[in-house]
């Protein structure tokens, strides 16, 4: 609860920085010296996240993979990332006064470690990151309107000694833990360290290059009812097709066990996702 607590302090003093301050890169992209801008704005797949984390919206000079996290962040400012601000409460983002060059778009929430003790992903959109850069040539270039869709970053988890677990299972419809596994479109079986699913509905994938991005549709064919996942061998790619037939890009971002060898009582994997809920095998995003 202390964590929480400072995470949040650390969390409003930065927003109202971002509030209050516009980082401004000290070199601009190109030699050219005229200024230009981006602006757009930003809808949600269904309902508006009942979120109190805000959204934010940041230009960069490099490709982002994922959002920083608040502790990097600052670091980046400067640096990478030219300009920074909060989505405005109509959804909107402008920046302004860009030297000519080239830009990454990057929107979303900031990328925080989700709550081992909850059942709900700490923000229930992906964020966006454009994979092609932005051109400004001394004008607003005019951004079309972005589409959030379901996503974040999850955990599940397994005891030893427990034949279910409340977050031992996740159903992406409901973007949360699920307690069985026949409500779940990915299980967590962690005494064999394997994710699970109802039918042959997973397919692994190059984790090379690294990031959601670079996953651009779902394959047609290779799906199995099962994944492994050893925790020796760190994160892996994967694509679900959930219950509802549609399609999940997923990556295996952290894992852990508490014992070892016979005396392992506990085993978990984090991992980030991105729901594409129209029932497309080509990802938006």
């Amino acid at each position: 609860m202390v964590y929480r607590s400072k995470n949040l302090l650390f969390l409003s003093f930065l927003f109202l920085f971002l509030s209050l301050f516009s980082c401004q890169k000290s070199q601009p992209t190109s030699d050219n010296f005229q200024l230009g801008g981006i602006k757009g704005r930003i809808e949600f797949y269904g309902a508006e996240p009942n979120s109190k984390i805000h959204n934010i919206a940041f230009v960069s000079t490099i490709l982002f993979t994922y959002m920083p996290n608040t502790y990097n962040f600052i670091s980046y400012l400067g640096n990478y990332i030219v300009q920074a601000s909060n989505v405005r409460p109509d959804h909107t983002y402008w920046f302004t006064n860009l030297p000519n060059g080239e830009y990454y778009l990057n929107i979303g929430p900031f990328d925080e470690e989700p709550d081992t003790n909850g059942e709900v992903s700490p923000f229930p959109y992906m964020s966006y990151h454009s994979t092609e850069p932005v051109s400004v040539d001394g004008e607003t270039v005019e951004i079309p309107d972005i589409l959030m869709l379901p996503g974040g970053k999850s955990i599940m988890q397994w005891l030893a000694g427990q034949a279910t677990y409340k977050l031992q299972g996740f159903n992406f419809d409901l973007m949360k833990n699920v307690s069985t596994i026949d409500s779940a479109d990915v299980w967590f079986d962690g005494a064999n360290e394997m994710l699970i699913t109802q039918g042959m509905n997973i397919v692994s994938l190059p984790s090379e290059p690294e990031g959601l991005c670079y996953i651009t549709v779902a394959p047609d064919s290779g799906y199995n009812n099962s994944l492994s996942v050893p925790i020796s061998e760190g994160g892996k790619h994967f694509v679900i097709r959930t219950q509802n037939n549609t399609y999940v890009k997923a990556r295996i971002v952290g894992m852990g066990q508490s014992g070892s060898g016979e005396s392992v009582t506990r085993r978990k994997i984090i991992f980030q996702w991105l729901h594409q809920p129209d029932g497309s095998k080509q990802f938006s995003y």
